[in-house]
């Protein structure tokens, strides 16, 4: 595992026919899934995720480049991440 990254969430599922994915988020807030700028997958790929709402503890989202259901289903499953060193420093 590498250390220097940090996993803000699962893709649950599609939603809708647009692309658009439901999201588990792993953050104190949900929305702040998408605060930090671009996301990764395990894979390498790279995303700018846009949180479109929140309802009942999930994140329905947009990731660039997904337009359709298909797109979408292919990426069910996938860990988010994002370098650590995007993040707020913590109080010590």
């Amino acid at each position: 595992m590498d250390t220097r990254k940090v996993c803000l969430g699962a893709i649950a599922s599609p939603h809708g026919v647009r692309g658009m994915v439901r999201i588990k988020p792993f953050t104190e807030t949900p929305e702040s899934i998408g605060a930090y700028g671009p996301v990764n997958l395990a894979d390498g790929r790279k995303f700018t995720l846009v949180v479109r709402s929140v309802a009942k503890g999930m994140v329905l989202a947009s990731l660039d480049g997904i337009t359709s259901r298909t797109d979408a289903e292919g990426l069910k499953g996938e860990l988010i991440y994002i370098d650590r060193d995007r993040l707020p420093e913590t109080e010590t």
